[in-house]
């Protein structure tokens, strides 16, 4: 299969993530940051990643420790092509933020490089490659922020590692109060602070209250999504070790007319329920000065969800 085009640029959002009692399994793409990843054919055999000056941030430059290149390769493979090319990675967001950093690189880099062949992959066929990506900076393979990164939107994932996902409608007035802390949580450091066993009771009602969390998100019944997100009794409590910040947060956020506010992810982003966006920058603000009185710094915003996924911005022929 020969390239039809010689370059293309992929942009990819940012994404929220557990929202919750939703564990590797839900994510939901905001339109608040996201990763530029640019592909070019290039003649031999190797891959060669480079960083823009505009990025916030820098990572590995060997091909098998780059979420981008590793997403790449993988969609050369299962196109059955072979060939060398140069990536270059603009990224807006820091690694460890707990927005999806790392997806939102290797969604990119799936979609520029399938595009440079004419999109032969369809975007359900993009999981798995974006997967192969995502898992070099995470150590497993989960889609919580891949999959609505790659999709747009509200996602439910199987957290078995399957491909199957099921998108949730969302309301036109959704829109979230964002604070990102400046301090790095990695996800692999996280994890180990879960527990291995926990009581049954807890297993399954984490388990009905994320398919409630769902159910509201779709009838876009704020109120009870709010309270829903702040439900886990698992996960989030430990890893609210890790953010001195976190009650302070969540008090100032609550204390400020937000429905609800959760750790994304890994954190150290966290995230409040809003319905109208002046409620929302008023509540980011609270939520950062809350941060800052802990002694960190913090950047906020107010975003809508990213209804549209990853795509290509700019392309050029062979």
């Amino acid at each position: 299969m020969d390239p039809e085009r010689s370059k293309a640029t992929a942009w990819a959002p940012s994404s929220v993530s557990n929202i919750g009692p939703g564990f590797d399994s839900m994510g939901m793409a905001v339109s608040a940051w996201g990763d530029m990843v640019t592909v070019e054919v290039e003649r031999g055999g190797e891959l060669r990643i480079s960083y823009s000056d505009d990025s916030v941030w820098t990572g590995a430059t060997d091909p098998d420790a780059n979420t981008a290149s590793r997403a790449a390769k993988a969609v050369l493979e299962t196109v059955g092509v072979s060939c060398g090319l140069s990536i270059t990675i603009e990224k807006r967001m820091k690694a460890g933020s707990g927005l999806g950093s790392s997806a939102a690189s290797a969604v990119a880099a799936a979609v520029a490089t399938n595009h440079l062949f004419g999109s032969p992959l369809t975007r359900h066929q993009l999981i798995e490659p974006s997967l192969a990506g995502e898992a070099v900076a995470s150590g497993s393979a989960h889609g919580d922020n891949v999959i609505p990164c790659l999709m747009g939107g509200l996602v439910l994932t199987d957290a078995s590692g399957s491909l199957r996902y099921e998108r949730v409608p969302l309301g036109e007035d959704l829109i979230l109060a964002l604070v990102v802390p400046d301090i790095e949580v990695l996800t692999q450091d996280a994890r180990r602070l879960l527990p291995e066993m926990v009581p049954l009771r807890d297993a399954y009602g984490t388990a009905s209250r994320l398919a409630m969390l769902a159910l509201a998100f779709g009838r876009g019944d704020w109120r009870q999504a709010g309270n829903l997100m702040m439900s886990d009794l698992i996960v989030e409590p430990a890893r609210a070790e890790l953010l001195p910040f976190f009650a302070d947060v969540r008090e100032a956020a609550l204390t400020g007319g937000a429905f609800g506010c959760a750790i994304s992810g890994s954190g150290p982003t966290m995230l409040a329920l809003c319905d109208d966006a002046v409620s929302a920058q008023t509540i980011a603000a609270r939520m950062g000065d809350a941060v800052r009185a802990s002694g960190y710094d913090a950047v906020i915003l107010a975003a809508r969800p990213d209804t549209t996924g990853a795509r290509v911005i700019e392309s050029t022929e062979a």
